[in-house]
């Protein structure tokens, strides 16, 4: 497959006001928000790296804020968006949605961002059950923010296949569809090197037969 681009991830937060439980943030130590100047310093390097990339691969290098938090805890993610699509790259966002208010989605769209992926893989009593965070406040969210966004931003729904089961994530693509989005990112349980056990897991798996 040719490449097209690399992507480079800036994390805002990594804190989270949602519960997931397949989820290995609350393993990680020194949460926090990252300051503005932090974020600068970041940048700068990305600039770097961006030249670095075109000269030995001759692709773009993409920006996209997400990471183990939610980065919409950060007031200043915003602007974040401002200063990266003002160094000229192309800028996507994580999220998971709750807080992705009208005045936060005017904000977003009106510093230019391209491409948000909203992690609800749920609906219902399930999503609020699963997430820890209100469904119907969400379902309005992000509706609002795709009607909000037009050609603008593209938004992509993000899947986590916790359940093993195909079926599901048919049934939560049907879900959007019909709302009218279609663009979807699929994935499977991430172990971050060991900080997150489930049964259904290799890792769990294998302490279970005392391998190691």
């Amino acid at each position: 497959m040719e490449l097209s681009f690399f992507n480079l991830d800036i994390e805002p937060t990594n804190r989270c006001n949602a519960k997931c439980y397949f989820c290995p943030r609350d393993q990680t130590p020194h949460q926090g928000l990252m300051a503005p100047d932090v974020f600068d310093a970041s940048l700068a390097r990305a600039v770097e790296l961006r030249a670095v990339i075109a000269e030995r691969f001759g692709v773009d290098l993409h920006v996209n804020l997400c990471g183990l938090g939610e980065p919409l805890l950060n007031k200043h993610t915003p602007s974040f968006v401002e200063k990266v699509r003002g160094e000229g790259f192309f800028c996507s966002m994580s999220s998971n949605g709750a807080l992705l208010t009208e005045a936060r989605s005017e904000a977003l769209l009106a510093a230019g961002l391209q491409a948000v992926e909203i992690n609800v893989g749920e609906n219902g009593d399930d999503y609020e059950e699963i997430y820890g965070l209100p469904w119907d406040k969400t379902l309005a969210n992000v509706e609002r923010f795709a009607q909000m966004a037009g050609d603008e931003c593209a938004v992509r729904i993000v899947l986590v296949d916790h359940r093993q089961d195909i079926g599901h994530l048919l049934r939560m693509k049907a879900f959007w569809t019909e709302r009218g989005i279609d663009q979807f990112l699929t994935f499977g349980i991430m172990n971050r090197g060991g900080t997150l056990a489930v049964d259904h897991m290799q890792a769990a798996r294998l302490q279970l037969l005392d391998l190691y």
